[in-house]
């Protein structure tokens, strides 16, 4: 019943952890960044194709850059 969930997740993770590694997030604020993002999509739950599943990917990766940039 996760829906949309699992590409919210890795596309939080893939840019959190490329704060990380960029020096803009500690190691623990990766996993706080991540979840910050699943609470804010959790409405997220219906695919109906690949184009939802996209556009699903780019709000959540762009969603974890705005909370990045404003710590």
């Amino acid at each position: 019943d996760g829906g949309a969930m699992g590409a919210v997740l890795n596309a939080a993770d893939e840019v959190a952890v490329g704060g990380f590694l960029s020096g803009a997030l500690s190691f623990n604020g990766i996993s706080d960044t991540v979840f910050a993002v699943y609470e804010k999509m959790s409405y997220a739950k219906k695919l109906n194709g690949i184009e939802d599943i996209l556009a699903i990917d780019s709000e959540a990766r762009r969603l974890t850059e705005n909370i990045i940039s404003n710590r």
